[in-house]
């Protein structure tokens, strides 16, 4: 009766086993594609009708104003940083 049990043990051990080896050779290959640059450049590309980030100091700027604002003020900080 002893020997059933490990008997069943083991081929339940082997067959998780094996589960996870498939599961493990199979898992990533779905998620693997790539997006074309175009589409990138085009979907962080600013649009009028975009408000851009800004700082404080920036806010009572106009919108294209604001824009040029943020990225001096992003250049500055990174400036006193390095």
């Amino acid at each position: 009766m002893f020997k059933k049990y490990i008997r069943l043990n083991i081929l339940i051990v082997k067959y998780l086993i094996s589960l996870f080896i498939l599961l493990l050779l199979a898992s990533c290959n779905y998620f693997d594609y790539s997006v074309p640059d175009k589409e990138i450049i085009k979907s962080s590309s600013w649009s009028s009708n975009d408000q851009p980030p800004s700082y404080p100091e920036c806010e009572s700027l106009e919108l294209t104003e604001q824009n040029k604002c943020f990225i001096e003020s992003i250049e500055k900080k990174n400036n006193n940083i390095f």
